[in-house]
């Protein structure tokens, strides 16, 4: 395929405040913020990032999800387990992945799962 290599999947959140979810994100998730330019950010955590875009106004869309494939997902678990943010009914268990999800302020979902 005349070496084409695809390197990364980078989600785009579309959020309502883009500073309460930089906040968010770094504060609550331990992201780093990795630009911002007025309505369209990036944050990253290792080599996971993805986007918030606080310039679209119509959320017909949201929300969205992404799945972020981890190593030890108990160990982030355990960073995150009091928090809020923990979707209720999507707490750290075994499914067909180790994996729990959690809410950003716009009910976007966000799953960590780590492969059996």
């Amino acid at each position: 395929m005349n070496n084409i290599e695809l390197l990364a999947t980078v989600p785009v959140f579309n959020v309502a405040d883009l500073r309460r979810s930089l906040a968010f994100y770094r504060d609550r998730l331990g992201f780093e913020v990795a630009f911002d330019i007025g309505t369209y950010a990036g944050v990253k955590r290792g080599e996971m990032e993805m986007h918030l875009d606080a310039g679209q106004h119509d959320f017909s869309a949201r929300p969205t999800c992404c799945r972020f494939h981890i190593k030890n997902v108990d160990a982030l678990y355990a960073e995150m387990e009091h928090e809020d943010f923990i979707k209720a009914d999507e707490r750290l268990a075994t499914r067909h992945m180790r994996q729990f999800s959690v809410l950003d302020p716009d009910g976007n979902r966000i799953t960590f799962a780590q492969p059996l």
